[in-house]
């Protein structure tokens, strides 16, 4: 109860960032990714709210969930700026199919994963970014893959993670040209 102030008060900053379409104003203008990294933590927090469902959240976790759909169309609806925003987007969209299931956001998911992982066979990233990969691609698909029950989509993390394991310098730093 002595967090509601604090939650209501960062929803209500978020909600004042937001635009007509949902995306947030944050810099990057109109970006569904951008807006997919804070829509995947939002949706996070929801889902713990409403597994607690306490009673002093109620207000909260309405207010937030208002703010999460209206995110998640601008979110679904756009565009992607390089190869591992669509995992985002997907992960984003995954998270809140937890919260409130929509055919059309599996839809989605669905159309980026059709176009194919962007993984090479000794599981690298197109982008080629231990950052991308340790923060985006990997935690992105294996979202995607446990919540929608898609196994299938490990096999590109495992390759992923292994072959992280030859980038690793004795110092225990990571190679990054």
């Amino acid at each position: 109860a002595s967090l509601v102030g604090a939650l209501d008060a960062r929803i209500d900053g978020l909600a004042q960032l937001q635009r007509a379409d949902g995306l947030f104003d944050m810099g990057n203008f109109d970006s569904p990714p951008d807006s997919a990294f804070v829509l995947k933590t939002l949706a996070r927090a929801q889902w713990f709210l409403t597994q607690d469902a306490a009673p002093a959240t109620d207000a909260v976790r309405a207010k937030l969930k208002s703010l999460i759909l209206a995110t998640t169309e601008g979110v679904r609806t756009g565009g992607v700026h390089t190869p591992n925003h669509r995992w985002a987007v997907c992960s984003a969209l995954a998270q809140v199919q937890q919260l409130s299931p929509n055919p059309a956001y599996i839809a989605r998911i669905d159309e980026w994963l059709a176009e194919g992982l962007d993984i090479n066979a000794e599981g690298e990233w197109s982008e080629r970014s231990p950052n991308y990969t340790a923060h985006v691609n990997n935690p992105s698909i294996l979202e995607v893959s446990v919540l929608l029950q898609r196994p299938a989509l490990l096999d590109a993390v495992r390759r992923s993670l292994e072959s992280s394991l030859y980038y690793v310098e004795p110092n225990g730093e990571f190679e990054t040209v």
